[in-house]
């Protein structure tokens, strides 16, 4: 093994970790990583200084590029992120950070960074999640340390709403997913109806692979509508909980082959408010959506 795979494998945790808060995709994140390393083989950077801040910056500007060529208005349906599993997470060493290292993995945080622009995206991830400064952030993008300032201040307004957003905690979200499960195996519709806000909002990302709806559903009749769907599936899926993307999640998975359209695992999330309520149902189809499972 060169120096060069010596020193890439004892930072490509790190990387991929980068990457998929800028991507929110464990399989674009890969790919970035995977290209990142055929640069450092083409131009190696110099082994006499930490790797980091040069992965760092090949990285992110990769990753950027990527946004850039794989624009959202073009996807097939609503947009979720890429569940992850947390052992696949490195430490990103930024302890003073604006956001920690759980919540700039969250499912909210990596669609409120939606509304930015690659740029904004990967300022915002530089500056607030890895702690850079100002003048580290502007030569890690190769733009002025004004041009750094403003993005940065117009990146923060775009997020006021995620800012401002009243979000339950983690262990809200499980409880709440717990018991939206019981009560739907129980067939329990006063139970649904109690635990479902009003202007609960439902999202299936089937990217244009599976079956699934192409917009937002809202309403809690819809959303139990969506349950009774996901039960009519065919066959009796395995259940399990589990933590991805450092937050409760459910994985349905069927064994056999499946009927066009249906996908062979599911991941499905809610999103709760302060009173425990859901607001919001997520479910995940898409077969490079959960490549990381």
């Amino acid at each position: 093994m060169t120096r060069i795979e010596e020193a890439f494998q004892r930072d490509r945790g790190y990387l991929f970790s980068v990457c998929y808060r800028m991507t929110g995709c464990a399989a674009d994140a890969e790919e970035v990583v995977q290209e990142t390393f055929l640069r450092a083989l083409r131009y190696p950077p110099d082994l006499d200084r930490p790797l980091r801040p040069w992965l760092t910056r090949v990285g992110v500007n990769a990753a950027r590029d990527l946004l850039r060529q794989k624009k959202r208005a073009d996807y097939v349906g609503p947009w979720l992120p890429a569940p992850l599993p947390d052992d696949l997470l490195v430490c990103l060493n930024a302890p003073d950070a604006r956001y920690d290292e759980k919540e700039s993995v969250s499912f909210a945080f990596l669609r409120a960074l939606e509304v930015l622009s690659p740029t904004q995206r990967a300022v915002v991830v530089l500056r607030d999640v890895l702690d850079l400064s100002v003048k580290e952030t502007a030569a890690a993008l190769e733009i002025s340390e004004s041009n750094a300032k403003v993005t940065h201040h117009r990146a923060r307004g775009a997020l006021k709403e995620y800012e401002d957003d009243e979000r339950g905690d983690l262990d809200a979200n499980r409880a709440a997913l717990e018991r939206l499960v019981t009560a739907f195996m129980m067939g329990d519709h006063d139970a649904l109806i109690s635990l479902l806000r009003d202007d609960v909002k439902v999202s299936s990302d089937g990217a244009g692979e599976f079956t699934a709806a192409r917009k937002v559903m809202i309403g809690a009749e819809r959303a139990i509508a969506f349950f009774t769907r996901l039960q009519q599936l065919g066959g009796t899926p395995a259940v399990r909980f589990a933590t991805l993307s450092c937050g409760p999640a459910l994985v349905l998975e069927w064994e056999g082959a499946r009927p066009n359209g249906h996908p062979s695992r599911t991941v499905l999330r809610v999103e709760v408010d302060r009173e425990g309520r859901v607001t919001e149902m997520q479910s995940i189809l898409a077969t490079r959506k959960l490549s990381a499972l």
